[in-house]
């Protein structure tokens, strides 16, 4: 029996006892060949601004540059007197490598390089990089460490051609295949399952394959890990072995994904766990109005957005899977781009403080949100990463087309076919639904421009170099646009934003939270109005019903706190908290939670979910059905 084996037996006996779901098959391949893949752009072929770009300088800035990279990532390494513990050295040198390559900044690229290198000078003879003095590869943290190591290593060689790096990369991959049976019987069966173990060794491994064609990494993950077997149900809750983890669980199904297309994308079973975990999310009450989801990293399927939800490492896995599937064209591809973009916004954003400097471990809907302590670990680093592959979220491309996933405004560069092809976003969004594209092709051409029209918008327009589109299309798909595209052919989008009130799920039924376009609105007491002109400090200039409005717990503001639909407006005001520029909504409320249709009382401003101090997301009706009319779009 090998290694995983043991532990696919346990998942193999839940499998049994789990109900199936007819939804799942909506995100697996359909029965006709599949068609050419998108692909994503090289990272330095496109250039970010607004909130996105925003994210990405202080993240290099604010953060990684501010980073002790000596004494937090490298002397652990150098000294190897560790018994236990984790660094994430791997995933903080990759979070520089994909920063370095897209913004070409001269200090993170000096940054990159010192990093590799340094590292490499630790690899002992026998090809280990660790921490550890003993028990190296029994120890879990070991074990993950060596796999994003790796990774690290392999993301220098693809995106620099570091050839030190790839040599590297395959000595520290050789130390595990030569350890790997070494290891003792009961290994990997103490407090965790054994791919939460190994989280990360599969993708590392298969990177190596791709890059080398040497098929003892390939066979590794095939028998040893029996990745193609990998299937597991969704277990709810933090059990003794973990085996809810969902970071572990979308790891896995990326891996997958690899494995799927090194073998010709024949086998759609490979992306049948992947199907399990979207039909979790979306159709069973996963995820959270944020996109995001979980308790205490494990599944969960109650909508309790309180305390330990939303961790930054699932966040990043979720994300990329949702990538993943949309260029390899399986589910409901307008779907997924809503969902990326509400998990980027939501989600990813406010996980990270607005100065850049701090991260989050989780970023609860309701309650104070904590900062995470270390510079180290998965979450922060994991965090970086995502930043870094960010700006190739936002359009992909294949021979004969181009997408546009997400809007922001940009820059880029992109072959389709043999044509180079510039496209130039000019957009304020989110603040609003107004894009501008321009598209720069060398040679004119025809080929499409496929642009997704939120499921969120009601009354989208669409026009093509200034003439309106006039086909039939709706919100939650993709509209293709195909002529002969000439230099400064234009598409302008507007995504008209009304301001809508949604109806909470399972644990937040009887409640509505605040969405306007992809941006979901939350109350933080500590930033409040007492009139649309007045700025409330503490106690001053506030009424008695005021003062007993903002100085409540969290908790028991969304219990108490009535907020008047109808009186939500834009506010004239911009917000900061969470982006320059930012919006924020106003409206009336109250804590007399038995007010029927009050318009009178203290004025409340909600910000984006993003302002670090936001602490309630979903709040009291004086009707809820009769003034809350929406059901979520996203989430059926």
């Amino acid at each position: 029996m090998t290694r995983m084996t043991r532990g696919m037996v346990l998942g193999a006996f839940a499998l049994a006892l789990a109900p199936a779901d007819a939804k799942v098959e909506d995100w697996l391949p359909g029965p006709t060949t599949p068609q050419e893949e998108w692909r994503q752009l090289p990272l330095d072929a496109i250039r970010l601004g607004g909130v996105f770009g925003h994210r990405i300088d202080i993240t290099v800035t604010n953060n990684i540059l501010k980073v002790d990279q000596d004494n937090t990532f490298l002397k652990p390494f150098r000294e190897r007197r560790s018994i236990d513990g984790y660094i994430a050295l791997g995933k903080f040198i990759e979070a520089n490598v994909l920063l370095a390559k897209h913004t070409g900044n001269k200090e993170l690229l000096a940054r990159k390089q010192y990093l590799v290198s340094e590292t490499l000078k630790t690899q002992e003879a026998d090809g280990y990089i660790g921490t550890l003095s003993e028990g190296r590869l029994v120890n879990a943290w070991d074990a993950h460490e060596i796999a994003y190591i790796i990774t690290a290593l392999m993301a220098d060689w693809e995106e620099f051609g570091n050839k030190a790096a790839l040599d590297g990369a395959k000595r520290l991959a050789d130390y595990v295949l030569a350890n790997w049976r070494r290891l003792p019987d009961d290994w990997g069966q103490t407090w965790c399952n054994v791919p939460m173990y190994v989280i990360g060794q599969c993708q590392a491994m298969l990177r190596v394959y791709q890059a080398t064609g040497d098929r003892r990494y390939l066979d590794f993950c095939l028998d040893e890990r029996a990745l193609a077997d990998f299937d597991t149900p969704i277990f709810v809750g933090r059990d003794t072995m973990i085996w809810g983890h969902t970071y572990t669980y979308f790891n896995q199904c990326y891996a997958q994904h690899i494995l799927y297309r090194l073998q010709g994308r024949r086998e759609g079973r490979l992306l049948l766990q992947t199907a399990k975990g979207f039909d979790a999310l979306f159709d069973r009450n996963g995820a959270l109005v944020t996109g995001l989801g979980g308790i205490a990293e494990c599944w969960d399927l109650s909508q309790d957005g309180d305390g330990a939800v939303g961790e930054a490492c699932a966040t990043r896995y979720q994300l990329i899977c949702y990538d993943s599937m949309m260029r390899l064209g399986v589910g409901d591809a307008g779907r997924l781009g809503d969902i990326m973009e509400r998990t980027i916004y939501a989600g990813l954003f406010a996980a990270q403080s607005s100065d850049g400097r701090r991260n989050r471990y989780y970023t609860p809907l309701l309650g104070e949100r904590e900062y995470f302590d270390k510079d180290s670990y998965c979450c922060p680093n994991n965090y970086r990463r995502m930043i870094g592959r960010l700006p190739q979220l936002v359009y992909h491309v294949k021979s004969n087309a181009l997408r546009v996933n997400l809007y922001t405004p940009s820059t880029a560069t992109c072959n389709v076919g043999s044509n180079a092809v510039k496209v130039v976003q000019s957009t304020d969004y989110p603040t609003s639904g107004k894009v501008r594209l321009t598209l720069d092709p060398a040679q004119e051409a025809a080929f499409s421009v496929f642009v997704r029209i939120p499921a969120w918008c009601r009354n989208p327009t669409v026009k093509m170099c200034g003439t309106p589109i006039r086909q039939v299309y709706s919100g939650g798909r993709y509209l293709r646009l195909t002529k002969t595209w000439r230099k400064g052919d234009t598409i302008e989008l507007d995504f008209p934003m009304e301001i809508r009130t949604i109806r909470g799920r399972a644990r937040q039924s009887g409640r509505f939270c605040v969405m306007r376009g992809p941006i979901v609105y939350a109350f933080n007491p500590k930033a409040q109005i007492a009139d649309p002109l007045v700025q409330l400090d503490g106690t001053k200039n506030l009424d008695g019903k005021a003062v007993a409005l903002f100085s409540r717990h969290p908790f028991d503001i969304q219990h108490t706190m009535v907020v008047e639909p109808s009186t939500l407006k834009l506010s004239e005001t911009p917000d900061s908290s969470s982006r320059p520029g930012g919006t924020a909504i106003e409206a009336v409320a109250s804590v007399d939670h038995h007010a029927v249709g009050s318009r009178t009382g203290p004025r409340i401003r909600l910000t984006e979910f993003a302002d670090p101090g936001a602490s309630v997301t979903y709040f009291r009706a004086p009707d809820l059905e009769r003034q809350v009319v929406e059901d979520d779009e996203l989430f059926k």
